[in-house]
């Protein structure tokens, strides 16, 4: 990769990830693209509102609230998008803001089923904002 005297780039450490800055137009400072990265362990639970079964981790406190800092386009149910990984498995899926100020995103069955974990399980997530800045 090149480097162009025009873009420049750079990583932020933040409380529970890292913002990255991928591309700042020199000249054009107000366009810019980031994304934001995060790694925390979330215990598996069950929504007991559905029959099926449906798993569910929810995101640490100071990153669930720093994440409700960054400026996000508006979408149903003031969820944002995210790339996930979970042991192996890595797909696309939304977060969304919880009564308890934590957001919280599902885990799809294949996932978990591929991943040999269940309910009750603590599970090591990484996600990345798609939707921010």
């Amino acid at each position: 990769m090149k480097w162009n005297p025009n873009r420049m780039g750079a990583t932020l450490r933040l409380c529970g990830g890292s913002l990255r800055i991928r591309s700042v137009n020199v000249r054009s400072p107000t366009l810019l693209r980031m994304t934001a990265s995060y790694v925390f362990e979330g215990e598996l639970f069950r929504w007991a509102a559905r029959r099926e079964k449906w798993l569910f981790v929810s995101l640490p406190e100071d990153v669930s609230a720093e994440i409700a800092e960054f400026p996000a386009p508006p979408r149903g149910f003031a969820s944002l998008r995210v790339d996930v990984t979970l042991g192996a498995s890595t797909w696309t899926t939304s977060i969304f803001p919880g009564g308890d100020g934590r957001y919280t995103m599902p885990v799809k069955r294949s996932v978990y089923e591929r991943q040999g974990v269940d309910e009750g399980d603590t599970v090591q997530v990484s996600v990345r904002l798609l939707d921010v800045g």
